[in-house]
């Protein structure tokens, strides 16, 4: 006997798959540190010239991860070869393409921010770190924990995105419904067991 998929089995499926991205969050964070370079996409790479500040900014796109970095300092009098380097190639920000919410502020000091974005089918929290650079060296993090595993630390990022984390516990839900909804019909209920019993002692021997 077939059995009907239920309302119930269908909330139980959506509640497994809603915990499920929750706790991939975490996974996902720790496993996109350790993702080697050739499976990582950079397609934001530039350096940018602002207000008397020379500006790095890198995206990098991982399968579970986009993590954005950028950094801004002001180019002094006795800058380095290097950073001279940098401002010949960089271009001006007014071909900035960044999200505002990544720049660092142009403020005449040594600024750095980093941005993770993790979830997979679509990213479903965020969290971000500013460093001051310095003599006042401070660092502020917003919307993620440093958690220590095998002596490392890693950065975990709690902030809900909810439009993908609704969306990734629907697909989850899909999925988890879609298993036990096979694994019913390959195996007989209760009941049916019951009455395939009562069948074969109700046939004479």
């Amino acid at each position: 006997m077939r059995r009907p998929i239920t309302a119930r089995l269908v909330l139980q499926s959506l509640i497994i798959g809603f915990v499920l991205v929750v706790v991939s969050v975490p996974v996902l964070a720790i496993v996109a540190e350790h993702v080697p370079s050739s499976w990582q996409r950079v397609p934001v790479n530039d350096a940018l010239h602002a207000q008397g500040h020379i500006v790095l900014s890198r995206r990098t796109e991982l399968v579970v991860a986009t993590v954005w970095f950028t950094t801004s300092e002001p180019l002094a009098e006795d800058a380095t070869t290097m950073r001279l380097a940098w401002l010949e190639d960089a271009r001006d920000a007014t071909d900035d393409a960044r999200p505002k919410r990544v720049r660092t502020p142009l403020d005449g000091r040594h600024r750095s921010r980093s941005e993770c974005r993790v979830g997979w089918r679509w990213r479903a929290a965020y969290g971000q770190s500013d460093w001051l650079m310095g003599p006042y060296h401070a660092t502020e993090s917003r919307g993620q924990w440093l958690i220590g595993l095998l002596g490392r630390a890693h950065v975990v990022p709690y902030r809900p995105m909810w439009p993908g984390l609704l969306g990734n516990a629907i697909l989850y839900g899909a999925l988890v419904l879609a298993v036990r909804v096979v694994r019913r019909a390959m195996v007989p209920s209760k009941r049916a067991r019951e009455m395939m019993v009562g069948t074969d002692q109700s046939q004479p021997a």
